[in-house]
């Protein structure tokens, strides 16, 4: 089992860089944006989400077929890959640092009125 938590300390602090694996510090971190509708706040819980699901999703795999499915790395990615598929269905308005942070994230971005359209 020491393995099993070594390695969600280890996934979480490639996804979530500067944020430590304490419930508390995640907490304390996480609830200034709980009810902000801002890019920065979406973004954070959609990772905060998909880190948790894919997380579990693996340790459950490992406890009942007793075999590792995937290398840190590659969860990694599947999170990335995810947050970027749900971010692609949303509308943002059109501003500089919105347009910054999805360059970031790797979204493309095409100009439509006041509207960001997402490709």
């Amino acid at each position: 089992m020491e393995y099993g938590r070594l390695f969600v300390l280890e996934v979480w602090s490639m996804v979530m860089d500067g944020i430590g694996p304490v419930w508390e510090d995640i907490v304390s971190w996480i609830k200034p944006m709980a009810t902000r509708r801002t890019f920065v706040s979406i973004v954070a819980r959609l990772v905060i989400a998909a880190t948790v699901y894919f997380v579990w999703q693996e340790q459950n795999f490992r406890l009942i077929k007793n075999q590792a499915r995937t290398p840190m790395q590659q969860i990694h990615d599947i999170i990335v890959y995810n947050v970027r598929l749900k971010l692609l269905t949303f509308r943002f308005r059109k501003k500089q640092r919105v347009v910054k942070l999805l360059e970031a994230w790797n979204v493309s971005v095409k100009d439509y009125n006041r509207e960001l359209i997402l490709t």
